[in-house]
């Protein structure tokens, strides 16, 4: 059901988190000590599965995704980053946009504007933080110059080289701005990549 297209991605998006939900449960019981741990892999699994849903849906779908997310105060600035760092901007626009109560259309310009004054406006105007804004500014300078074809199979391969990308221009940030985003980058990563953000928090 997860992967039919005629389910509506509301639909599949709440299946998901149900099934997520109780595989942490019972990953807990099974094994309590690490009920912790549990609940972090599950976390980042479900978000990571949240925005690959929502590859290829059309506007209004991914509208009343992002509504149904925000409903359930899942909506959050994590998610949002997880979405930029994966290459999903058509996620991170319409999410903007709704937290700001702005038109698509507006918020989808005024990203695409150069340098940092409509991103941060809209930005701050959405809630996000100047952190936030910091680590999407980056995430959307690295996805100007990458492509994505738009299939699932390739989102891996993008996000990877995003947040390589993205960690050869930390060092111009500041020291909280560069923990933050190390942070951020430690979370949405994996392998050879998440083990270089991780030294470089250390």
């Amino acid at each position: 059901i997860l992967s039919r297209d005629d389910v509506p991605v509301t639909l599949r998006e709440s299946l998901m988190t149900g099934l997520s939900e109780r595989l942490q449960s019972f990953a807990a019981s099974m094994v309590p000590h690490s009920a912790q741990k549990a609940e972090i892999y599950t976390f980042e699994a479900r978000e990571k599965a949240t925005v690959l849903l929502s590859v290829g849906q059309d506007m209004r779908s991914i509208e009343a995704l992002v509504r149904q997310l925000h409903d359930q105060n899942r909506l959050t600035p994590s998610l949002i980053l997880r979405a930029a760092f994966m290459g999903n901007m058509e996620f991170v626009t319409q999410s903007i946009a709704f937290l700001a109560s702005i038109p698509v259309r507006r918020v989808a310009s005024l990203l695409k504007m150069p340098g940092w004054f409509g991103l941060k406006a809209v930005c701050l105007k959405a809630g996000l933080s100047r952190q936030n804004v910091t680590a999407l500014k980056l995430a959307q300078d690295a996805a100007a110059d990458l492509q994505l074809d738009g299939s699932e199979a390739d989102i891996d391969t993008f996000s990877r080289r995003m947040i390589e990308r993205t960690l050869t221009a930390y060092k111009n940030l500041d020291e909280a701005d560069q923990v933050y985003l190390l942070d951020m980058l430690v979370k949405f990563s994996e392998g050879e990549t998440r083990k270089l953000a991780t030294r470089l928090l250390e």
